[in-house]
Order: C-alpha cells, then sequence, then structure tokens
C-alpha cells in the first residue's frame, strides 16, 4: 500500500491507496493550522482506522505547497515508517517535458495533477484545480507542460468581499444559483458562482486560442463542485484528480 499526503493551504489530506487496484482505501483530512507535533498521530489515526499496520506502507508520497508545515511532516513520516518519502517536486520523474522558467516555483500539486493527466487523459489539456486558489495548468500533445495561471479561490475572493465591506450579509454558496440575483443574497452568490464560471470559460477560449487547438479541459478542487454546472464548455471532472496524481508518481518512481 501507498500512503499519500497532500499538504494544501487549507487542510492537509492524507489516503492510502491500493497500489495493485489503483484505488483509494481510506482518506482523511485535518487542517493545514494542526500543530506540527500532532502529525504523527493523525498519520497513526488514518492508519488505524483501516486497521492498518506502518509496515504494511511500502511507500510514502508528499505532496506540498506550504513550506512551513513540510519539514515537520517529512520528520513524522520517517520516524513512524522509518524511510525517506517520496516528496513530489519536477526534480523526480514527472513523464513531463517543463517549458517554463523557474521550475522550482512550481507547485507539487499542480505538478502531481498534470502527471497523472498527460497519462491518462487526452491532451493537450487545461486542468483547473479550484482550491483556496484556482490553479490554471496547460498541458500539449507532446506532455509539456507550458505554464498557466494562478488567481483567486472562490471562497477565497468570497471571503475577502465580506471582511472588507460592512453590510453584505455572509451566504451559504449553493450549486443552485440564478444569473441575476433578487436580493442581495442571490447577488452575492451569482456573483460567486457564475462570475467564475465565465472566468473559466473565457479563459479556456483564450488558451484555445492561443493552443491553435481545442484542449480537453478537466476539473478538480472541492470548490469546483460549485462552479461546473455553469460552465458552457465540455469538461471532465475528478475529484480525486490529485491523490491519483500521487499514486501514480509514486509507481513511476
Amino acid at each position: 500500500m501507498i500512503l499519500g499526503i497532500d499538504i494544501g493551504n487549507t487542510t492537509i489530506g492524507m489516503c492510502i491507496f491500493d497500489e495493485k487496484n489503483e484505488t483509494i482505501i481510506h482518506s482523511k483530512k485535518i487542517a493545514s493550522i494542526t500543530p506540527a507535533d500532532e502529525f504523527e498521530s493523525s498519520i497513526i489515526d488514518v492508519l488505524t482506522e483501516i486497521n492498518v499496520k506502518a509496515e504494511d506502507i511500502g511507500r510514502v508520497v508528499i505532496s506540498c505547497v506550504v513550506r512551513e508545515i513540510f519539514d515537520a511532516m517529512i520528520t513524522a513520516a520517517h520516524n513512524i515508517f522509518h524511510a525517506e518519502p517520496l516528496v513530489v517536486s519536477g526534480r523526480i520523474n514527472t513523464g513531463l517535458n517543463f517549458d517554463i522558467e523557474n521550475l522550482q516555483t512550481l507547485g507539487a500539486d499542480r505538478i502531481a495533477d498534470a502527471a497523472y493527466c498527460a497519462e491518462h487523459y487526452a491532451l493537450p489539456a487545461v486542468i483547473i484545480d479550484m482550491g483556496t486558489a484556482t490553479t490554471i495548468s496547460v498541458v500539449d500533445a507532446e506532455k509539456n507542460f507550458l505554464g498557466g495561471i494562478i488567481t483567486t479561490g472562490i471562497m477565497t475572493g468570497y471571503n475577502a468581499l465580506i471582511g472588507m465591506t460592512s453590510q453584505l450579509p455572509k451566504v451559504t454558496v449553493e450549486t443552485s444559483t440564478p444569473l441575476i440575483g433578487k436580493n442581495t443574497v442571490q447577488c452575492i452568490e451569482s456573483g460567486v458562482v457564475h462570475c467564475n464560471a465565465a472566468m473559466i470559460d473565457g479563459m479556456v477560449d483564450r488558451i484555445t486560442k492561443e493552443l491553435g487547438v481545442q484542449p480537453n479541459l478537466i476539473l478538480t478542487g472541492g470548490n469546483a463542485l460549485y462552479v461546473k454546472p455553469y460552465i458552457t464548455h465540455s469538461y471532465e471532472y475528478d475529484e480525486n484528480l490529485l491523490q491519483k496524481g500521487l499514486l501514480h508518481l509514486a509507481k513511476i518512481n
């Protein structure tokens, strides 16, 4: 079995994979603000919840976009499994060529997403991961990672809007939101959902024009659930894309 750990800005996701069947056996998320001295117990909790022992884990792979957490998680994993985990970066085997200026600054989550898509989805592809930030990555037909776009995540933008205004109410974002709001709450919901859907459609159009060919659109990330009903382009939604990417990278390294 393989343990994948994804350290994001908001949550730390842990998944146990069955390598032979390429399936997720168990997964759990903890807050990224979890104290570092609790990482070991958090990992052990994930294992014990399905009666897996440390020696049953053949490989640990870690993706991290929060540098302050990285060293503590590496130490925790090493203490439990007594082996060095595979750390996702552009320096490992990814199956990709990188046509960007500074590979060291490319987020590990984007690398994992792109590596899996390059092997399992039709190319060229535009990969949109909607989390704390919304990232757009472009991979061409020859598996070249061309770069992309990073913008505000939909809930990050919403929280900034509410936090910097005195009279706007807090709302619950829904997956059935009218375009033209009839009250303030609906107007905010439309801004959160429809404006982001329009952004995705517009960016795909611009990327298509630049590539000269229609790319395959792949959506992932928790916030994509709110936006995807309103996207007009054809797309594939892969809820577990990053986790699959970690498994894929563990297998080819």
